[in-house]
């Protein structure tokens, strides 16, 4: 009886190698990365052993792995991933969207997104309360124009009343001054924010 190792293709050495990278994909996306390589080591044939497969590469847009040469049922496998992770939250795994985070683009769910939002809208009040107290006039903020997750964390005591005849609800507004007066609430509620995400 000859007992001999049997002998590894380059198409399950690249599935192991992306099996060792697990840990660099996102929490949100490691079981749909995880039945990507269940897929691939089934579809594991003499066919496909010269297939290799590359990755993974986390895009703005989702996560993705490629293959060095065609094969339908291989591609077919990589795109159910690519699919996945762009409708999948890259945090916990809800159904997220794409989310601008300034100048990153993040697939989130609401839940993840928001205290994200919340930060960034804080960290850019705190921003131009920087430059208005350098000397830049006061500037206004209308609860119309001020982002959603903005309204809410600006304490209450700091936004005023103007009634407009023929507006039937009352117009709010505050600036950046009267902002001032809140800065270390401000500040406290990003770093908690922060400390959240």
């Amino acid at each position: 009886m000859n007992m001999t190792t049997p002998k590894t293709t380059p198409f399950v050495e690249s599935i192991c190698w992306l099996e060792s990278r697990c840990e660099s994909v996102p929490h949100g996306w490691q079981i749909a990365y995880n039945n990507m390589l269940c897929r691939l080591m089934a579809a594991d044939c003499p066919a496909r052993a010269e297939v290799v497969v590359r990755g993974p590469y986390m895009d703005d847009l989702n996560l993705r792995v490629t293959q060095n040469t065609p094969d339908p049922v291989v591609a077919g496998i990589l795109r159910r991933l690519e699919r996945a992770t762009a409708q999948s939250c890259e945090v916990c795994r809800r159904p997220g969207k794409l989310r601008c985070l300034d100048r990153t683009v993040r697939v989130l769910c609401g839940h993840c997104a928001g205290p994200r939002l919340a930060s960034l809208a804080l960290t850019r009040v705190i921003r131009d309360l920087d430059k208005s107290a350098k000397g830049s006039p006061d500037e206004e903020i209308w609860w119309e124009s001020a982002p959603v997750q903005l309204r809410p964390l600006i304490p209450a005591s700091a936004w005023q009343v103007l009634d407009v005849a023929g507006v039937r609800s009352p117009v709010r507004y505050t600036s950046s001054g009267r902002l001032e007066e809140h800065r270390p609430w401000l500040e406290a509620v990003r770093r908690a924010l922060d400390e959240a995400t």
